[in-house]
């Protein structure tokens, strides 16, 4: 008691005490790390247009995207949807964070009775559109968006208000977004005489002789690239050369695939269902519960049948069983559970009535038996179909389905159309709602067979894992020093395998499953470093970082082979131009000079200033800016083009009358850039703006 009474009196010295002690032991944590008390470094997840990004704001928004498709799609997310959620909304916020400044400066923003106009009024956003159409009839109603917002206030989980947040959020962003490039799109403009040339350019045609020599056919010793034209072209085209973080990598992948032990399991196992599979009168539910495939109740003919079986369903019994067999990986037991003639099309129409909010089930149906009242009695089928369906896309058509085979439809459809006799109505429920059906027509019959087949799928077992995992550990540590794995791979006639330019952020590799991890692993590792072994689907893969390409300016020795092919182009143009400078001295014969050269003159007809290409060479603009220029009759200089060196000569200029005025032109080319304006201005900002992706820290 006397200690307590003691620190009680001494309360204000001791507190003091206790405040240096924590506040050394933070500042001591601090400096370790280096970080310090203002800085949230660590929480950084990007740094865009001078702007820093927590990490907490990204993951926030990802949570709620993820929420937004787990309601819309339902279910839980993989893998490869949360890859593209984290893009999404990435992307997003780089669009926020660049377009800010832009929105400020040019005070463009979105006024509430606009996002109204957006949720329930005349311009209906298209994200509302998507999220409230309804996914069987394809129609969008109004009246559901005002039911999910009247239903919110009773979902006591918070889910719903949460999502419509999230969902004004986008709204917004997007409005505010369309109106800039809007105001971008209104302040251009194209001339009349903008107009007037362009026509030009495409009423003019001309038709012309030329030679060619293609770049190539220059001898590689009359060619000489030295180091000082690298260099000096690097100088020069520096800006060419910028590159993002980036990696190249070698691997070898373990496939895990099937042993004999695993495939002799998995035909014992559909072996032991034989009797049981043979005996049972439902064989549907048998296959459904027993099988990797689910039971497929087509009726399909001899010829659409696999050849280990065909044979077997129309020479046998109804009731037969045949198998195990073994086809595309799989073993198989089928059983013959019908056999008819069935027609190999029919041709229907029908009403749909949906089911759904605001119509029940047995609505539904009441007014789908009134309609057949009505058509029996003598009303027309297509003018009911036309006011009455909700399938809009049959509906224009009197709900006309025209032909179709089996299968094509949901299986309720189809099993009672295929059953149905030519001119019957009757009504169907599928999972869109009610139907009315017509069979209008019946193709020509044929024999078919239906079969109900028991699939067992040849899997690895655990133990077949672990024998590939085993191997690729042996392999992976075997690996003493870096040029150890070009070695080892030789020794073990092994596949290397190569990814080349990984980003940073990348989530892909061409026929790896999911390899964000590995790819995460490359950008923390050197040049050289061996990676551990890592289990990506049915593969094990073992990877040797073979390139790390900074972010900044490409090295000039990682971009000489490059330099090199660019100037030995330049160079042999350059020779070839020279050339025929020499053998087109004191002449106007387009002949005499390709006879000096040895070439053949060739011919082309039809071009026009805005032509992509010309018979004979392809892709050569500079060759065809300078023939739709060139006078009638006078011959071109020497033109280096893309592929060859060419001279031509102009033998025909005709002038097509326009088949529009140029006010016409006006606004074409008018709507044409601002189509482009919007999306052209936030690439030219996005590029402009300093971008410094950190997510690879914590992804």
């Amino acid at each position: 008691m006397a200690t307590l009474e003691n620190i009680r009196k001494r309360g204000p010295l001791v507190a003091t005490v206790i405040g240096l002690a924590l506040l050394a032991f933070i500042l001591g944590d601090l400096l370790n790390s280096g970080t310090t008390l203002f800085s949230s470094g660590r929480y950084e997840v990007a740094e865009i247009a001078g702007q820093s990004v927590h990490i907490q704001e990204y993951q926030n928004k990802i949570e709620e995207l993820t929420e937004m498709y787990k309601s819309q799609y339902g279910g839980a997310v993989d893998a490869g949807l949360n890859d593209r959620v984290r893009n999404d909304v990435w992307e997003q916020l780089v669009q926020n964070y660049v377009m800010k400044k832009e929105y400020e400066a040019t005070g463009v923003g979105v006024h509430s009775e606009e996002v109204f106009d957006m949720v329930q009024g005349q311009s209906i956003s298209p994200m509302i559109r998507n999220l409230f159409t309804n996914p069987q009839t394809g129609a969008f109603n109004p009246q559901d968006v005002v039911n999910y917002l009247q239903n919110i206030k009773f979902d006591k989980t918070g889910a719903a208000k949460a999502q419509w947040l999230y969902i004004e959020k986008e709204l917004l962003s997007q409005r505010v977004y369309q109106k800039y490039q809007n105001l971008i799109a209104k302040g251009l403009y194209v001339t009349e005489n903008q107009a007037k040339r362009e026509m030009e350019g495409r009423s003019k045609v001309v038709s012309i002789s030329y030679i060619a020599q293609v770049l190539t056919s220059v001898a590689p010793e009359k060619i000489k690239v030295t180091d000082a034209d690298i260099k000096k072209y690097y100088k020069e085209h520096k800006k060419k050369f910028k590159q993002e973080r980036a990696a190249d990598i070698a691997y070898v992948s373990f496939d895990v695939t099937p042993s004999a032990e695993d495939q002799l399991k998995a035909e014992e196992d559909i072996k032991s269902l034989l009797n049981e599979f043979t005996s049972t009168e439902n064989a549907e539910q048998f296959v459904n519960a027993n099988s990797d495939a689910k039971f497929d109740p087509t009726n399909y003919k001899k010829e659409d049948l696999s050849a280990n079986i065909a044979e077997f369903a129309f020479s046998q019994p109804l009731g037969s069983v045949f198998g195990p067999y073994f086809e595309n990986g799989t073993f198989k037991l089928s059983k013959i559970t019908n056999r008819k003639m069935v027609p190999d099309s029919i041709k229907a129409r029908h009403i749909l009535v949906s089911v759904n909010n605001t119509v029940t089930a047995e609505a539904a149906q009441a007014k789908a038996d009134s309609l057949k009242k009505l058509i029996q009695s003598g009303t027309a089928f297509a003018e009911l179909a036309m006011v009455n369906s909700d399938d809009k896309g049959s509906a224009m058509q009197g709900g006309d389905l025209n032909w179709f085979t089996e299968g094509r439809m949901v299986r309720e459809f189809n099993d009672a159309c295929f059953s149905a006799k030519k001119g019957e109505l009757l009504t169907v429920k599928t999972q869109f709602g009610i139907h009315l059906i017509e069979v209008t027509d019946i193709g020509t019959g044929s024999e078919k067979a239906q079969l109900a087949t028991l699939v067992h799928e040849v899997n690895p077992s655990t133990k077949t894992f672990q024998a590939f995992y085993n191997s690729a550990t042996e392999f992976a540590n075997s690996i003493k020093k870096s040029s150890d794995f070009d070695t080892i791979i030789s020794q073990k006639r092994l596949e290397k395998r190569i990814a080349g330019n990984l980003g940073e952020m990348d989530f892909n590799i061409a026929g790896l499953e999911q390899p964000r991890e590995l790819i995460s692993w490359v950008f923390k590792g050197e040049k050289g470093d061996i990676s551990k072994v890592y289990e990506l689907g049915n593969r094990f893969v073992v990877a040797q970082i073979t390139e790390l390409k900074e972010k900044g300016f490409a090295s000039i020795e990682s971009v000489k082979p490059q330099i090199e092919a660019i100037l030995t182009t330049e160079m042999q143009g350059a020779f070839l131009a020279e050339e025929f400078k020499k053998a087109a001295e004191g002449q106007n014969n387009l002949t005499a000079i390709a006879s000096k050269l040895q070439l053949e003159v060739k011919n082309a007809d039809n071009i026009s200033f805005s032509a992509f290409a010309i018979t004979g060479a392809g892709n050569e603009p500079k060759l065809i800016g300078t023939v739709s220029n060139l006078e009638k009759g006078k011959l071109s200089k020497p033109i280096i083009g893309t592929n060859a060196v060419y001279i031509a000569i102009v033998n025909e200029i005709t002038e097509n009358p326009a088949t529009q005025t140029a006010t016409e032109e006006q606004l074409r080319m008018q709507r044409s850039i601002a189509g482009r304006a919007g999306f052209q201005s936030y690439e030219a900002l996005r590029q402009a703006s300093e971008i410094n992706d950190l997510r690879s820290k914590f992804f």
